[in-house]
């Protein structure tokens, strides 16, 4: 009796390609970016010393404020070198470490300083923080520039308009010009970068004039990182409230 046909073995099944497990990584990653937010705001807000309400904070309160701060705590005498190794890449090769502190400090100091409007509160975006205090950024440019003069002429302060001009053109601006603006920032971004720089480098260039470009990104919606840190749309009257709010306070 011959001996029954072999069962052939099913057809074997593909896996997800490549691009579809990297989409699924990525959109895992940027999940649990949200519930971190999420969560730090959640958080208790350490509040400022109090202040009459509606006032804001002076552009020099968040530097005493987080030096009080466990995030900084033993770290240096001087809070924006601190935030400065916090914005750092990781020596252990990244992750939810050194940044992470630095997005939770800057968090509960957004939950801090939250009012109704969101074009006079400042907001917290992790590349404006960056790009602001890692190394060759913002604060380590400036420096190097007031190396050779004791005052600026002028600061400009923006979105990617600025930030263009800084990219492609910058041998021909004038001398004794720096530029502090980051791509797809609102006018609530540049505030917290004001609030994060001032104390330790801003207040030190005694600038001559400021140059404000800044609410295009309120005014369409805005670039995002997440949905949550992007620019709220609003109208040009908000837009332009939150650049007087930040024309009051370099003035003061």
């Amino acid at each position: 009796v011959p001996p029954p046909p072999a069962t052939p073995p099913p057809p074997a099944t593909k896996g997800p390609s490549r691009a579809a497990k990297r989409a699924a990584k990525k959109q895992q990653e940027e999940a649990a970016r949200e519930a971190r937010i999420e969560q730090e705001k959640a958080a208790p807000a350490s509040s400022p010393p109090p202040r009459a309400p509606g006032t804001p904070a002076s552009l020099g309160e968040f530097a005493r404020w987080a030096a009080r701060q466990s995030e900084l705590a033993g770290r240096s005498d001087e809070p924006l070198a601190a935030l400065a190794a916090l914005a750092a890449p990781s020596s252990r090769g990244g992750g939810w470490d050194e940044r992470g502190r630095l997005q939770a400090l800057l968090l509960r100091w957004e939950a801090a300083e939250a009012g109704p409007s969101p074009q006079l509160s400042p907001r917290y975006r992790q590349r404006g923080a960056e790009a602001a205090l890692a190394r060759h950024g913002h604060v380590d440019s400036l420096r190097l520039l007031l190396r050779s003069r004791s005052r600026l002429d002028a600061l400009l302060l923006g979105d990617s308009h600025f930030e263009r001009l800084q990219k492609h053109f910058a041998p021909a601006l004038p001398r004794g010009t720096a530029v502090h603006a980051v791509g797809g920032d609102g006018v609530e971004h540049l505030l917290l970068r004001l609030h994060l720089t001032w104390g330790g480098c801003l207040a030190t260039a005694h600038a001559r004039s400021f140059v404000l470009l800044c609410g295009i990104n309120n005014l369409i919606g805005g670039m995002r990182e997440t949905p949550t840190r992007k620019s709220a749309r609003c109208s040009p009257a908000q837009a332009a409230a939150g650049l007087q709010r930040l024309v009051d306070l370099l003035r003061a």
